[in-house]
């Protein structure tokens, strides 16, 4: 078997496949084996990657997204030249021979985060139209894995926040298939030289150094051997975690008064019992901020850990209504001015750095707790097609008479979406559902329809369109087209 990863971006995507001779693309490449029990020859991970600068590069240094790689067009966005030499580069490796399943690994975010004006509406278009004709190319879905907009001095708060938004953005919408799998706050980018002085380091510019690549690559692993987890060798440390293994690090969920000037951080942890002792910068408070209303922004000043999911920050001084919290916000170094980011990040028990989602958390307000994903069902096959539209809308199987009605309406072109609509517009339905409230409801029907929980990423999306009006009825509808290709078992 043989799985392959494509890396995307600009300089620094070249940096971390050839620093040190490649150190940090090994890492990478070692570690997602690793966790999926491979053993590198019979079973083995590779990574694509090229920068020739004469066409067809995965990789291109110093280099926007919008504009350069992808045109604006009248119907939106299309192909630019470099972007066609790369379509042309997946081509070759299609006729070439890919191996059992391609995915896109993406560190392009630097030169399109100097724009303060960008737009995440046009960033994800831009990205939608560019992974259609990737996997158009490649004849096949190919996940984007996003590495979160990492810190780039040269670019603007703005534009990081835009990126990071419409990498969430995508990441939620089960219809594209994408993930973020690494974020690195914690990073030096010291690689440049600025003074012409070796004997100094200058962080916090543009370019990552050996040891930011192996950070990142070592995050990223476990992010992309999450998504193959179908491929998990018995055994296997993915295959034992049940495919959910620690990749996403702490979410910060709620942030509550907790005394004059301080705040209650709640998190939700991914696959972890805790967090690691604050390192002294973490201890400083160092990439926690407020938004105020008003546009101004405060820094905090201290944090320690309250308990197993749970921080206290604080910020010297009273805390306004209105005010949202954000962790390593904008260029997001977890850094002071000049100084390495390095070992300041507040870190679970995997090593993997907190977050905020890119609208952060607005203090006081009611936490939105992803669902707990539900265990694997093991030991049963798969229910049919009849059976998951039963279970979605009324809780039980199907009759031979219901099983065979469903069939003959799906023969007659009517969608399972559609189906689970009609039958979920019935009394029973809501009897059902009555008294459930949003992530009750969301809960309860992945659990029915696909046999797992929602992902946090489904999580967030459903309340967050239940938030902004959206009707029930469309999770149902939505999750009955998942219904025979989304179905976890173990």
């Amino acid at each position: 078997m043989q799985l392959d990863i494509i890396l995307r971006g600009q300089s620094n995507a070249i940096l971390l496949a050839e620093l040190e001779r490649g150190a940090a693309a090994g890492r990478l490449v070692q570690e997602v084996e690793r966790l999926l029990g491979f053993d590198g020859v019979k079973d083995r991970v590779t990574l694509l990657h090229d920068r020739d600068g004469q066409g067809g590069d995965t990789m291109y240094s110093g280099t926007a997204f919008l504009g350069e790689w992808m045109a604006r067009s009248q119907a939106g966005w299309a192909a630019g030249p470099l972007e066609q030499g790369f379509l042309a580069r997946m081509g070759q490796y299609r006729a070439e021979g890919m191996g059992d399943a391609t995915a896109i690994l993406w560190m392009h975010s630097e030169y399109d985060s100097r724009d303060p004006n960008l737009l995440t509406a046009d960033w994800t278009a831009a990205v939608r139209t560019d992974a259609a004709l990737t996997r158009q190319a490649l004849g096949r879905d190919a996940p984007y894995l996003f590495v979160a907009a990492h810190p780039y001095g040269d670019g603007t708060d703005a534009g990081h926040q835009a990126i990071r938004a419409g990498m969430e953005a995508l990441d939620a919408d089960p219809r594209f298939d994408a993930a973020i799998v690494a974020r690195a706050p914690d990073t030096d980018i010291a690689l440049d030289d600025l003074d012409g002085n070796p004997a100094t380091t200058e962080y916090g510019f543009a370019h990552i150094t050996a040891g930011d690549a192996m950070l990142i690559a070592t995050r990223a692993a476990r992010g992309v051997a999450e998504e193959w987890a179908a491929y998990a060798k018995p055994g296997s440390p993915v295959a034992l975690a049940r495919g959910d293994i620690a990749s996403d690090g702490p979410m910060v969920v709620a942030a509550s008064a907790a005394g004059p000037g301080q705040l209650q951080v709640d998190v939700r942890h991914d696959g972890t019992g805790g967090f690691l002792p604050l390192s002294a910068g973490a201890a400083k408070g160092l990439g926690w901020s407020l938004a105020l209303p008003d546009g101004r922004r405060i820094e905090a000043t201290g944090a320690a850990v309250l308990d197993a999911d749970s921080l206290v920050v604080g910020f010297g001084q009273a805390v306004p209504a209105g005010a949202v919290l954000h962790y390593a916000w904008g260029i997001g170094r977890t850094a002071e001015p000049g100084g390495p980011g390095a070992g300041n990040a507040v870190l679970d028990s995997a090593a993997l750095p907190a977050w905020t989602p890119a609208a952060g958390i607005a203090v006081g307000a009611p936490a939105m707790l992803p669902a707990t994903p539900l265990p694997p069902r093991q030991g049963m096959a798969p229910p049919s097609p009849a059976d998951a539209l039963m279970r979605l809308t009324f809780g039980r199987d199907a009759t031979a008479e219901e099983a065979g009605f469903l069939g003959w309406m799906e023969g007659r072109g009517v969608s399972r979406g559609d189906i689970a609509r009609g039958l979920a517009s019935g009394e029973a339905f809501g009897a059902r559902t009555a008294g459930l409230d949003d992530a009750e409801f969301i809960a309860l029907l992945h659990r029915d329809a696909l046999g797992r929980g929602p992902a946090p990423a489904e999580q967030r999306l459903w309340q967050a369109e239940f938030a902004a009006g959206a009707d029930r009825i469309d999770l149902v509808e939505a999750l009955g087209d998942r219904i025979g290709s989304d179905l976890v078992f173990g």
